[in-house]
């Protein structure tokens, strides 16, 4: 799911008391788990929360879901079970489905012999955002949940946006301001109303730049990006150099690598930055990237795209005088 996984590890990250209280009543937060599950292959749930419900501790796993999956079903079954015989504890598990979609498959995970009869069956929820009335989410103490207030019924409108940020000011949550706007953001799609979005929040920045949520969701762009940019060039670069000589050739080819792994990094940057926030520039954004060779460049244009606050900034960003 890409940025739909940064963003609710963000949110669970920053308030999982929220989460266990929407599903659980009086339960209690305890710990964050490992969401590696190891068996015959690795599996990564998405959320595990430890709980104290009624006395009795509890495992809460939830899985974020931008589309629909058909296997959905048996994956859930498996995340339980795996979670279940990892920590000795019993699994509750949610799935959340974030945009409206078809084909979700619903509960129970049925597991039969070819005459029908069952074998398995295991129950889950399924929790559809876009049916969830905004109202659910404002009540006491889930306040940690009011940044997906666009995702629920009716919540696609600058009204929602309103009052997400009055609740979230009212609830001392303005650290939460750039995750309510990362997802505002995926969910407006018309131009004018993403550019509305923009000027709104554009007067929360001061709020925003410094805020702990922005710049660990930031860091984390980050990092993918120079991950998988260095890979990118270090692969270029030992291909280079293994052709050029053993000794020699490959030193000369780490050092290409390194170069092209920055300038890889940059041009993920840019990529992302405008797939975030000016998504109808991404084929400029594409030919600026593929044109320019100076990773020095390349990292000027994305500070100059997270500053700009409307399309026209942008893509003045993306034309710049010195572009070769």
């Amino acid at each position: 799911m890409g940025q739909w996984d940064d963003l609710t590890k963000t949110l669970v990250g920053a308030n999982p008391q929220a989460f266990v209280s929407l599903f659980f009543q009086e339960a209690q937060f305890v710990a964050l788990l490992d969401k590696e599950l190891k068996n015959q292959r690795t599996l990564f749930a998405d959320i595990l929360l430890k709980i104290l419900w009624l006395g009795y501790e509890l495992i809460l796993h939830l899985e974020f879901q931008r589309k629909h999956d058909p296997d959905m079903g048996q994956r859930m079954w498996e995340y339980n079970f795996y979670t279940m015989q990892a920590h000795n504890c019993k699994v509750a598990s949610f799935a959340l489905y974030l945009l409206p979609d078809e084909g979700i498959v619903e509960p129970p995970h049925i597991v039969s012999l070819p005459d029908g009869t069952a074998v398995h069956a295991f129950f889950y929820r399924n929790v559809k955002l876009w049916e969830v009335p905004a109202e659910r989410l404002k009540q006491p103490g889930l306040e940690g949940l009011l940044p997906l207030l666009p995702l629920t019924r009716d919540g696609a409108t600058r009204e929602t946006v309103e009052d997400m940020l009055v609740s979230l000011k009212a609830a001392h949550k303005e650290d939460l301001y750039s995750v309510a706007y990362a997802i505002a953001a995926l969910v407006f799609k018309q131009e004018s109303e993403r550019a509305w979005l923009r000027r709104r929040f554009s007067m929360l920045k001061d709020i925003l730049e410094e805020s702990w949520a922005y710049w660990e969701m930031y860091h984390e762009a980050e990092a993918k990006a120079e991950k998988k940019g260095l890979e990118k060039g270090l692969e270029k670069g030992l291909e280079e150099g293994l052709k050029e000589g053993l000794k020699e050739g490959l030193k000369e080819g780490l050092e290409k690598g390194l170069e092209e792994g920055e300038r890889e990094t940059w041009r993920a940057s840019l990529m992302l930055a405008v797939r975030r926030l000016f998504p109808a520039l991404k084929e400029q954004a594409e030919q600026v990237g593929r044109s320019i060779e100076d990773p020095d460049q390349l990292e000027q244009i994305v500070k100059a795209i997270f500053a700009a606050q409307t399309e026209e900034e942008a893509r003045l960003a993306l034309t710049l005088p010195s572009h070769p």
